[in-house]
């Protein structure tokens, strides 16, 4: 029983400091409302950018390095794991991420310091655009949001007709071998773009495959958007080509298909190149 009542005060004591923190940090600035936003996903700084709120942003996690070393921005821990007293102190208006279906253990901490937390749920297409809107509409640039919409609408096209696609696997990683397909938001991509992604029918947006699973489904296509060294690529092609000697293999930067942001109209377009013009290594 003390040891619950222990942990609770803590937790009591840990929300105060947090709030005397965020008074702290408006005192030295003069009092002024604080300005600033902490973007907490790759996804939600490439739609802030999209919105020209670049220079706005004031803090990142550590999978934003290129921007945080460009703008020498302080970098703030994980996306699931953030410092709640780091982006406490760079004292930011809004922080801005995204998730899952679960609320994250820090929101409540970070709300609690007078900060306020929007995170976007992306998992259809369609919630992209939601996103976009719901943040263009709250950070005052609304035009600005009409205008990325615009710039992407081609990512909320209709799907084609498919009967006559060429199959495409989206491998997202080797080992074990698990691939994007069915209703995920790199597939709907890939079909804008002309393919059909095995596997088809009933099932998980990403299941994990069998080699046996590849040699039966005999895909046109396997797209690689794992990060890693050519060393490990060529292995794995090798295992794969074992079990379907006719497949082909292409590579496209996985940012542009694995982040649900204004990036996914880069890959839709890289998709489509590489359907028209057949420029696949064999």
């Amino acid at each position: 029983m003390m040891g619950t009542r222990t942990g609770r005060s803590v937790t009591v004591m840990s929300g105060f400091l947090l709030v005397l923190m965020a008074m702290a940090c408006g005192r030295s600035s003069n009092t002024q409302e604080p300005q600033g936003i902490v973007s907490l996903a790759p996804n939600t700084t490439d739609i802030l950018v999209g919105l020209g709120l670049e220079e706005q942003i004031v803090g990142v996690t550590r999978f934003d390095m290129d921007l945080a070393k460009r703008r020498s921005l302080p970098v703030v821990g994980g996306i699931l794991n953030p410092s709640v007293e780091k982006i406490v102190s760079l004292s930011p208006r809004w922080v801005i991420g995204h998730w899952d279906g679960k609320a994250p253990h820090w929101r409540a901490q970070i709300e609690q310091a007078g900060i306020r937390v929007h995170l976007c749920r992306i998992v259809e297409i369609k919630e992209l655009k939601t996103c976009i809107q719901e943040l263009s509409q709250m950070l005052d640039v609304s035009p600005k949001g009409a205008q990325l919409l615009d710039e992407i609408k081609e990512v909320f096209a209709p799907v084609p007709d498919l009967t006559s696609a060429p199959t495409l696997l989206m491998v997202i990683n080797h080992d074990p071998l698990m691939v994007a397909t069915r209703d995920s938001f790199p597939a709907r991509v890939a079909h804008l773009a002309g393919w059909r992604t095995l596997p088809e029918g009933p099932g998980p947006g990403y299941p994990k495959l069998s080699l046996e699973a590849v040699a039966k489904l005999r895909p046109t296509l396997a797209l690689d958007l794992v990060m890693g060294t050519a060393q490990n690529q060529s292995a794995w092609r090798e295992k794969v080509r074992l079990a379907h000697p006719e497949i082909r293999f292409a590579k496209v930067d996985h940012d542009h298909l694995l982040q649900p942001g204004p990036e996914l109209v880069k890959g839709l377009r890289e998709l489509q190149r590489l359907r028209v013009e057949g420029r696949v290594a064999p």
